[in-house]
């Protein structure tokens, strides 16, 4: 299908019956989970009643856009309850969604949010669909690469990341052959779309000349691009996300400088409070209460990770395991291979699928280490809920690649019950590209080597490479290298500190709900308000510091303010 096909597609949607439509098809394949559906909106609406009565501020401060191309209850109460604190302050609301999305549409109006620019009204000329068939044909005639590829821009924006994630995702494969016809189809699929979404998203800003956008999602297909456009114009650009914790949203501001940043990263402005911290005892604490929360259940988002999994010790994981007790032990840390993460900073290798068949060949061949190859726990999860039943894509990448492991090296699948916080105390080395394994290792004293850069790569407590073979070479005289001195271990647990005490938002007027089912539900997870006016909300002050943060173009992580409560004599833990 070229793109005028498809966005003449597109333009069918702008019909009134197509969301009545799209309920339709749900009530035929999930009736009772769309009557769950259903009866948890009516809550939802209730409870938000008071938000629609137009007690509201009159709008004087500027226009916010919610860029929510999903139909995620999820996504769009989040951006429904964050609104509140700017609508408090008096900032105009509009949404960019789809009528495909009804779920999401009436999300927002529960919540007194009506003003929608649907994305298959934002049309583009015949002039600019002939310049994006033109371009897409003209970037499939190369010899292409994956790292080609992921570097590919137009005007400005980065469509080769987009590209990819999609394509990965489709095949969930970490390594996919770029010379492969299907694969090639899929990007040739895809690419004209993208190049179109560039001119799209160029009219949308002119026609709603936002002064603040808000999304969760800033890369994969229409978001990346959108955000690209809108950071390249000088826009207030936000993120929120949520974090391992069910309490809280990490906000952070795209800008030139931090568009490729992790939204769980901290800016170099940050860094330099992180430098001048002076670590004390209540410091150690809270940062030893957070491990435990992450790794006890306590928060669904992160047990999600860990179903069923229990603490080992390191001598029960060396005994269960066969290995040797009198070597030290490196564990790599898989990443979820076809869910890659093309977005935050350079490889040294071609894609993770590379990465991690290279460096288990350097583990087969370095016996003076006992070596454990952990797959990454989401992966349980994630093929749940996208009902994949094909054989992990890393165990085709060993037999293809390798075939049988020695017996120095062990592989742990994503289901098994060694919970990774024993992994931690195990481990004398951890292996990774950019994974949050980076971040908490060091803290434990672990020497924590990456194969690429990222959020916390480069800042002090990592071992870090300029090149593939570097890299190798350090993994084939791994264990002479030398223990985490005490500056980087006290460096590692400030970063971690800030990354996770101080960056989370803490939420206070609403709280997270979570669905049983092992499947993609509507309702996997949504949320709740503990309020039931605007007064609470001032008294409660949550939603009144981000919209004030979000206003400050000027500070681009969000940081809670330290607690009041803190003994501040230092430690020299």
């Amino acid at each position: 299908m070229n793109l005028r096909q498809s966005l003449s597609r597109e333009r069918l949607k702008q019909m009134p019956i197509t969301g009545l439509l799209t309920d339709l098809v749900s009530w035929v394949r999930e009736p009772r989970q769309e009557w769950d559906v259903w009866r948890a909106f009516a809550t939802m609406r209730r409870e938000a009643a008071f938000l629609r009565s137009g007690n509201f501020p009159p709008p004087d401060r500027g226009r916010l856009l919610i860029a929510n191309l999903s139909n995620s209850i999820c996504w769009a109460q989040m951006h429904s309850l964050l609104a509140i604190g700017l609508r408090m302050e008096g900032w105009t609301v509009s949404v960019l969604t789809s009528r495909l999305h009804p779920w999401a549409n009436r999300v927002f109006t529960a919540h007194g949010i009506t003003d929608f620019v649907y994305w298959e009204d934002i049309l583009i000329t015949d002039d600019e669909i002939t310049t994006c068939e033109r371009e897409a044909a003209g970037f499939m005639k190369r010899d292409l690469t994956f790292r080609e590829v992921k570097n590919w821009q137009f005007e400005g924006c980065r469509l080769g990341p987009q590209i990819l994630s999609t394509v990965c995702r489709g095949v969930r494969q970490g390594a996919p052959d770029i010379g492969d016809p299907d694969i090639r189809n899929r990007i040739g699929a895809t690419l004209p779309l993208g190049l179109s979404t560039v001119f799209r998203t160029r009219r949308l800003l002119d026609r709603v000349q936002p002064d603040l956008i808000t999304l969760v999602e800033a890369n994969y297909a229409v978001f990346g691009i959108i955000v690209d456009v809108a950071v390249a114009r000088g826009l207030n650009v936000v993120q929120a996300v949520q974090p391992s914790r069910d309490d809280a949203i990490i906000l952070k501001r795209l800008t030139p400088e931090s568009r490729r940043f992790h939204p769980s990263s901290l800016t170099p402005e940050t860094m330099a409070l992180v430098r001048n911290l002076a670590w004390t005892e209540s410091h150690e604490r809270e940062l030893h209460q957070e491990f435990s929360d992450r790794y006890s259940g306590k928060w669904f988002l992160q047990a999600r990770n860990q179903p069923g999994c229990l603490r080992h010790s390191k001598d029960e994981i060396l005994r269960d395991l066969s290995l040797d007790p009198s070597k030290k032990t490196a564990v790599l840390f898989s990443h979820v291979l076809w869910d890659a993460n093309l977005f935050y900073g350079e490889d040294l290798f071609e894609d993770y699928g590379d990465w991690f068949i290279q460096s288990i060949r350097a583990a087969c061949a370095n016996p003076r280490l006992n070596w454990l190859i952990k797959l990454h726990p989401a992966n349980v999860w994630k093929r749940s809920f996208e009902n994949a039943s094909e054989e992990l894509a890393e165990i085709t990448l060993i037999r293809k690649h390798i075939g049988d492991l020695p017996p120095h090296v062990r592989l742990l699948l994503p289901d098994t019950r060694i919970s990774s916080y024993s992994l931690f105390e195990t481990a004398d080395f951890g292996i990774t590209v950019r994974g949050t394994t980076g971040i908490e290792l060091p803290c434990m004293g672990v020497r924590t080597l990456t194969a690429g850069t990222g959020r916390y790569s480069g800042l002090g407590f990592t071992t870090d490479f300029r090149t593939r073979e570097d890299y190798l070479s350090c993994l084939s005289r791994l264990d002479t290298l030398p223990a985490m001195d005490h500056d980087e271990i006290l460096l590692a647990k400030k970063h971690a500190y800030f990354l996770f005490r101080r960056r989370p938002w803490l939420i206070r007027s609403f709280h997270s709900l979570f669905h049983p089912s092992q499947k993609l539900h509507p309702l996997y997870q949504y949320f709740s308000l503990n309020v039931s006016s605007l007064e609470e909300i001032r008294q409660n002050d949550d939603l009144k510091k981000w919209a004030v943060w979000a206003g400050n173009p000027l500070e681009t992580d969000y940081l809670e303010p330290e607690s009041p409560r803190r003994d501040l004599s230092p430690t020299t833990h």
